[in-house]
């Protein structure tokens, strides 16, 4: 025969552990505040804000640093690039008259052994040597030696145009009262073409002059 019934036999004692130990468990309320603790508070508050103030101005600091190294790049950049244009441009001018200059100062160099060689020719012509026999071939030869000297001349005018004010200076030392007549054979000016037309009249016009007045007194 069955034993007494016990209604402890159908609970679960493990589930209702289970359900107790998840259940909400109030927590007591927050305590407020002191007032050493709001101090506290605000005083680690400002130490903060100090903290990044200065973290700030650091970052200003390094900030301005980088610019200043972006502008000085920057400037170095631009000056290479314009220095390097500008000294590869002169350096092609240069080349190119220092080129010019010695060719000019090989032609000049040329020109002056040419124009000493003449000078020399003409220096050394001494007509007080000359003998009776050989005097016109040695004329001939001076007067060679001076045309040539004079074609040389002419040529290095030609090249060189800054020896034209020589040339202007030593016609104009050498004009003057005392210079020889020209021949008529050489270009005249109209003064001198007057001058030489009335010494070449004045003797006829003074003839006639003479045969009217004689004839006046008859």
């Amino acid at each position: 025969m069955a034993g007494d019934f016990d209604d402890s036999d159908f609970v679960d004692h493990d589930f209702e552990a289970t359900v107790g130990s998840s259940a909400p468990v109030s927590s007591p309320a927050a305590k407020a505040p002191s007032r050493e603790e709001l101090v506290e508070q605000v005083r680690a508050k400002q130490s903060r804000l100090s903290e990044l103030k200065h973290e700030q101005e650091e970052l200003e600091r390094q900030r301005t640093h980088l610019e200043d190294a972006k502008r000085r790049q920057s400037e170095f950049e631009n000056g290479r690039d314009e220095m390097t244009a500008f000294l590869g441009r002169g350096i092609g001018l240069l080349e190119e008259k220092q080129f010019a200059a010695k060719k000019d100062a090989d032609q000049m160099l040329s020109t002056l052994e040419t124009l000493r060689e003449s000078l020399t020719k003409v220096e050394g012509i001494n007509e007080s040597s000359w003998s009776q026999d050989d005097w016109n071939a040695e004329l001939s030869r001076a007067m060679a030696s001076i045309e040539n000297a004079r074609m040389e001349w002419n040529t290095a005018r030609i090249k060189w145009s800054f020896l034209n004010d020589a040339h202007d200076t030593v016609k104009e030392e050498n004009a003057g009262p005392n210079r020889p007549f020209r021949p008529l054979t050489e270009p005249q000016t109209f003064p001198q073409l007057c001058r030489v037309g009335f010494a070449l009249t004045w003797p006829v016009l003074l003839a006639g002059l003479l045969v009217f007045t004689a004839l006046l007194i008859k």
